[in-house]
């Protein structure tokens, strides 16, 4: 986006630090904003998002190194709302920018998901599951990095920038005496963890005996030892005087020794021109709808990970209310907290989908070959049978 900005400046001969204009119309992020309505390519959303960055690199430019008026590269006024919702009303406060357009109003959720953090999702189906484990089963096509990238999210529920922010020293919490009765090592993330998580929210997650297993295995490997070595080499050459240990490095690097999303604790972050966001994540997705069979989702994304650990969580402890071992309800509660949900809402519309997800399920694979036996003869004609 900064890029396109920097094209424009550079096409029209425009001084991107020059806002001395009398008028807004003179100044370049005001010419920019007309650029974009003008060229009718990008949708009012997206422009929106184009001008945000924009002024938000001029904010940084001003705070780092270049005395800048900031009310004259956009007007911005302070605005105070109330939001309801089911916990009650409070009140936000938030900048109006003025190069920004109107958005449609928020679309309903589509049937079969549950929206959060702003994304639709939707677990995969027991079958779907199947199948993506038996597609990354390949060794030949699918490297160890790769498949516990997704088996770190699909066991933990965890998001992208938390697996991909776990560091060496952060496997010291898989250490034998720790395994929980459940099978389970705890690993904390979240701020002061070096871990990142959505909105900087301290989580717990629970890690299976048998992935930790595993990810300890590949930090020992030949590979990524090869490939720390690499972020080693890359540190020195680039002259960055900046202190990195070992135990600090992250668990997972690209075969070029960088890392897929870079946590904010890392003493590279506010020096970087562009720190990982992980890509790999789309990078793994389209690889996987290209490899795995016809019947798999094509909107499938990496977050799906997400729900799909909480639906399987939410199998094996319906198990547990049947045979009296859990109470009912309790499983709501059970499921928002190894989800780090902050409203139970948002834990209640999970279930609902679970639920009519599961009788789907039983609707396909139990009852459509007895229901109608593929003729006439099972309509019901006598009025004994009504």
């Amino acid at each position: 986006k900064l890029l396109d900005y920097l094209l424009f400046c550079e096409d029209n001969n425009l001084d991107w630090l020059d806002f001395s204009g009398a008028r807004p119309s003179l100044r370049p992020t005001y010419k920019y904003f007309h650029h974009l309505i003008s060229a009718g390519s990008r949708s009012n959303a997206v422009i929106n998002q184009y001008t945000a960055d924009v002024y938000h690199f001029y904010k940084y430019v001003s705070e780092r190194w270049y005395d800048l008026d900031l009310s004259r590269v956009d007007t911005i006024k302070h605005v105070r709302f109330i939001v309801q919702s089911s916990k009650g009303a409070r009140y936000i406060e938030a900048e109006k920018r003025s190069q920004t357009r109107r958005t449609p109003a928020i679309s309903t959720v589509q049937i079969g998901f549950v929206r959060e953090d702003g994304e639709d999702l939707r677990p995969l189906s027991n079958l779907e599951l199947g199948t993506f484990l038996g597609t990354i089963k390949n060794e030949k096509e699918w490297s160890t990095v790769e498949r516990l990238i997704l088996l770190a999210s699909l066991m933990t529920g965890a998001r992208k920038q938390t697996i991909l922010t776990i560091c060496l020293k952060h496997l010291r919490a898989f250490q034998e005496e720790r395994l929980l009765p459940e099978g389970a090592y705890i690993l904390h993330a979240g701020p002061g963890t070096g871990i990142d998580t959505k909105n900087d929210k301290a989580q717990t997650l629970y890690f299976p005996k048998q992935l930790a297993e595993e990810l300890i295995t590949l930090s020992n490997s030949p590979l990524m030892k090869k490939r720390r070595g690499k972020l080693r080499a890359q540190l020195e050459i680039n002259s960055l005087d900046l202190p990195m240990d070992e135990e600090d490095m992250y668990l997972f690097l690209s075969d070029q020794g960088n890392c897929y999303y870079m946590a904010k604790s890392d003493p590279r972050y506010s020096v970087v021109k562009s720190p990982q966001t992980g890509q790999v994540t789309e990078t793994i997705k389209r690889k996987l709808l290209q490899k795995a069979s016809s019947e798999f989702p094509k909107d499938f994304t990496y977050h799906w990970l997400r729900a799909t650990y909480a639906y399987q969580l939410y199998q094996r402890l319906q198990v547990l209310v049947k045979e009296g071992l859990m109470q009912l309800g309790e499983d709501v509660v059970f499921i928002q907290k190894r989800m780090h949900h902050e409203s139970r809402e948002t834990t209640e519309n999970y279930l609902k989908l679970f639920k009519m997800t599961l009788d789907k399920v039983i609707a396909q694979e139990i009852w459509e070959s007895k229901l109608f036996n593929g003729s006439y003869d099972v309509l019901r004609l006598g009025a004994q049978d009504e």
